[in-house]
């Protein structure tokens, strides 16, 4: 095996030997010592070794070098990852490219943010498609030439489903009975991998109980015939069916004409006369039209389904059904269906030929398959992928309280959802008689009961909010309120979890302006203004309705545009005076008019704000080998609140949680997984600075690097002393810039750091040589002076990649020749050690000495000698290996200049600096000699 150039440098500190006695001092390697205590360093201990590892006891030998990859990225490699034969770099601010041939990257369409500005992207390969974290959640990858879309399926959205009751077609809706049904979205990805969106609300169909009309209870007058009965369901142009007729009324289906509360009529020819017979009147059997909005997040039909699903019938028209629901529709959106927002499909199946059972009936709506959240890592363990350090879509339960009348909802008002920043994105709702989904208006309903009232209005706001091309491409909503609930809840949430926070609020656009209290939670309200005027440092604001606000009444004033009038600073205000539009508040500055619109809320707009269930000590877990589905429930928190997991990190039979307050593990299977403490004493100070190494976890923390799996053990006691300055120095740069690769062929951990704190990326790495570490008992270390971004081990090719801020790949050289002991552009590898024996005895003098190696493959190299009475190295002696390189061991002997000989410290650099060379270092090997006279 070839190795390059190194540097040696030897500490020596004599000890007491008798007069006239001559010996050999053998010191081995045992990696780096940097703590100050010299006198405790274990025999072999270095100084310094840069530029070497240690994969055999006792030995050090060169690292391999680097080869670059590709042209040059744009911006800095933030992240590396294989798949199906390719290397795919995230680089840049959010620009993902790969490559096949190591020549040309290309690049895949759209933009993929980091979780966070301090976390980089996670990269991960699973079922057959590569994942990766983003500030938007998730993103999959089902093919390397693929394109990049957010993992899983979307929840269904409320539709609606309608008895067809203006057509005699027969159909499985029998009379006197209710239907539920949900709808559920389906992808199948490149690798036919079915993934399964959460299911819709409920939306319910009813058939009404069959209407009996008495004997003489049909009338004929001409051609109409009136049916007299206590009360019925029918509205003008249902088609009713009536049996079982009689000679001058015949049985069969009737269009209704008109109806009161207790007739209803249809025409007829026929004599005018009364029935003689009782008969019965409804829909007997009929079809279901169900209108399936489609999630704004579809964009293509490719690949997608959905699946309807319905209940059985119900015991009456008046029972709920249950929601034990069987498939009764597949079908795959159109690319018009998509550019609708809908599909109106027909349900044709009769009760026996439902199929598949709607995975949630067993276990319920808990198991509904989400979308994984966006999450600062990702990892597997035990067939579950899992997010740590979660946040969901910003979201804002609503119930809707009284519609109509003097205190409910009307005409005159409307529902607002805007971002918290102003002018960012903002959507509404208005409210009338009628539904419009293209006008953005909700229906206000009032015929039926006050709770019937306030749920269909409700579910209206909800549908308005799904199927509007305004307010889809920013909202979504479900309705939340189950039949045994008070009516009127549900919930809005943005589609994008980067959308940032936001908030509602109701304003009226006309009549007197009252405080509106029909929500919950009391959201704030709006009322424009229009004028806005400042005279003697008091302002005056003139609104477009009564405002209904009070004097000594603390208020929110936002201009309309952005930015706003430097005149009038938005803000909270005390209202001082009020007349019915207008009113008052003190403020001081210069008399002017404001130049922009402005409104004012009754109370701060956060009052009304939506939440994103932001947890930075959450775990969520997904079903198994399915990391696109993370049902809501299947979630685990770690430590206490205020506790930030940064890293996840799997062995063979538990999940190491890192945190920066503490190390947990994960340990079960699924669904039983439990959280318990491994040391909550260690916080873990860089995320990028944990991995693992054989069935080890290892981690950066504020006690050094450590080894960890039931407990946790310090692995970095050699170069504590350094660590702790470093960290005392650099410690934010560190968390920000740090990241770690696991080599487990070559049974290393490289853990890559900044050297301080005005470094913007790694440039050294921290190399833990676990072989030698565990044969010799003492904790091997060395370091490399590469500078990185980040790195992983092609699985294939069991090579190390390197990204670097300059938009380079680095790729190890590993063709076991001399030829990879060279950097790119066939730079030589220096290397560096400087020994440290536990040696302390001024009467010895050393006039010679010998490097030891196993293999010398090189051709020369210089030695460097300085002493404590020296100031600084030597000018160097050149030497070769006998008989010129070899792979055979090999003694280099030289000899000391007189001047060096004595002291209680004699230093030994070997500098090495040509490419191409190699060397297996053993050891130094030094001659000692005392005269009778240097003993007394």
């Amino acid at each position: 095996m070839r190795f390059p150039v190194a540097v040696l440098a030897v500490v020596l500190l004599v000890g007491c030997e008798p007069p006239e006695q001559e010996g050999e001092l053998n010191i081995g390697f045992q990696g780096r010592w940097t703590n100050p205590n010299d006198l405790r360093a274990p025999a072999g201990a270095a100084l310094t070794a840069d530029n070497v590892v240690s994969d055999r006891p006792g030995i050090a030998e060169p690292r391999r070098g680097f080869t670059t990859l590709a042209a040059s990225l744009s911006g800095s490699v933030n992240a590396l990852a294989y798949f199906s034969g390719y290397v795919v770099a995230h680089h840049g601010s959010a620009a993902i490219s790969r490559t096949t041939d190591g020549t040309a990257w290309t690049a895949y369409s759209g933009s993929y943010s980091p979780p966070d500005s301090s976390t980089p992207v996670t990269f991960r390969e699973a079922e057959g498609s590569l994942f990766v974290t983003t500030s938007a959640g998730v993103y999959e990858l089902d093919s390397p030439t693929g394109t990049w879309r957010k993992t899983g399926a979307p929840a269904g959205l409320d539709g609606t489903a309608t008895l067809n009751r203006t057509s005699g077609t027969s159909g499985f809706a029998t009379a006197g009975g209710q239907w539920a049904y949900r709808d559920v979205w389906v992808k199948r990805n490149a690798n036919n991998r079915l993934q399964f969106g959460a299911p819709s609300g409920r939306q319910v169909v009813v058939n009404p109980a069959s209407v009996t009309v008495a004997i003489g209870g049909l009338v004929r007058a001409g051609t109409t015939v009136t049916a007299t009965v206590t009360s019925h369901p029918y509205v003008t142009g249902d088609v009713i069916d009536l049996s079982p007729g009689e000679a001058n009324f015949a049985s069969g289906q009737k269009t209704i004409t008109g109806t009161t509360s207790t007739t209803f009529t249809y025409t007829e020819a026929g004599a005018a006369v009364a029935s003689t017979a009782q008969q019965t009147t409804g829909f007997t059997a009929r079809l279901v039209t169900r209108t399936v909005r489609i999630p704004s997040e579809i964009t293509s039909a490719s690949g997608w389904v959905v699946q309807v699903y319905r209940s059985g019938k119900s015991a009456s028209a008046s029972d709920t059904p249950t929601d034990n629901m069987g498939l009764v529709i597949e079908r795959a959106p159109t690319n018009l269906d998509i550019a609708n927002g809908y599909m109106t499909l027909t349900d044709y199946a009769t009760d026996d030929l439902r199929g598949a059972t709607l995975y949630t009936t067993e276990q319920g709506l808990v198991a509904a398959k989400t979308q994984p959240p966006v999450c600062h890592d990702f990892s597997s363990y035990r067939q579950s992928y899992w997010c740590a350090d979660t946040n969901r879509n910003q979201r804002l339960l609503l119930t809707l309280l009284a519609v109509g009348g003097s205190n409910g909802v009307s005409g005159n008002h409307v529902l607002y959802l805007r971002s918290q920043t102003a002018g960012t994105f903002g959507a509404a709702v208005l409210f009338g008689s009628s539904e419009s989904i293209a006008g953005g208006q909700a229906q206000i309903y009032t015929t039926g009961t006050v709770g019937q009232n306030i749920q269909d209005t409700a579910q209206s706001i909800v549908r308005v909010i799904n199927g509007n091309s305004t307010l889809r491409a920013t909202f979504r909503a479900f309705y939340a309120s189950s039949s045994t609930e008070a009516p009127g809840a549900f919930v809005v949430e943005t589609i994008d979890p980067a959308a940032g926070p936001w908030f509602a609020y109701v304003f009226r656009t006309s009549g007197a302006a009252t405080l509106e209290r029909f929500f919950a939670p009391d959201l704030p309200n709006e009322t424009e203004i229009t004028t806005l005027q400042r005279a003697a440092n008091v302002v005056t604001a003139a609104t477009v309705v009564a405002h209904g606000l009070t004097s000594g009444q603390s208020v929110y004033i936002e201009s309309g545009t952005t930015p706003p009038d430097a005149n009038f600073p938005e803000g909270a205000k005390t209202i001082t005076v009020t007349g019915a539009t207008t009113f008052t508040y003190a403020e001081a500055g210069a008399n002017a008019t404001a130049g922009t619109t402005y409104v004012v809320f009754d109370r701060i707009p956060a009052d009304g704000l939506a939440r994103n269930d932001d947890w930075s000590n959450s775990l969520h877990y997904s079903s198994p080998d399915e990391p696109w589905s993370f049902p809501v429930a299947q979630q685990i928190f770690v430590g206490s609140r205020g506790t930030t997991i940064k890293r996840l990190i799997p062995t063979a039979d538990r999940l190491l949680v890192w945190t920066d307050n503490g190390l947990y593990k994960v340990t079960g299977t699924y669904p039983y997984f439990s959280v318990s403490e491994v040391d909550v004493n260690l916080k873990l100070l860089a995320r990028g600075l944990a991995g693992s190494l054989g069935d080890r976890g290892y981690g950066y923390t504020d006690q050094g690097f450590v080894e960890a799996l039931d407990t946790a053990t310090v692995r970095s006691i050699p170069i504590e002393a350094e660590l702790r300055d470093l960290q005392a120095s650099a410690a934010s740069n560190i968390a920000a810039r740090s990241f770690s690769v696991s080599y487990e062929s070559d049974r290393r951990w490289l853990a890559w750091m900044p050297s301080n704190s005005s470094d913007t990326y790694a440039t050294q790495a921290q190399v833990y040589n676990r072989t030698a570490s565990l044969a010799g008992g003492q904790d091997v270390w060395t370091r490399w002076p590469v500078n990185a971004t980040c790195g992983f081990i092609h699985p294939t090719e069991n090579k190390l990649y390197l990204g670097t801020s300059t938009g380079a790949v680095w790729v190890e050289r590993k063709s076991r020749t001399a030829s990879d002991y060279q950097d790119p552009g066939g730079a030589a590898i220096s290397s560096t050690v400087e020994w440290l024996p536990n040696v302390d005895d001024s009467s010895k003098f050393w006039p010679e000495g010998a490097l030891d190696f196993k293999s010398a493959q090189f051709s020369t190299s210089t030695l460097y000698f300085q002493s404590d009475l020296a100031s600084a190295y030597d000018a160097g002696t050149t030497i070769t290996p006998p008989l010129g390189a070899t792979s055979e061991p090999a003694r280099i002997p030289f000899w000391v200049s007189m001047e060096m000989r004595r002291g209680t410290r004699l230093k030994v650099k070997w500098n090495h600096a040509t490419a191409s060379e190699s060397y297996a270092l053993q050891g130094l090997s030094l001659k000692f000699r005392k005269t009778a006279k240097e003993g007394r």
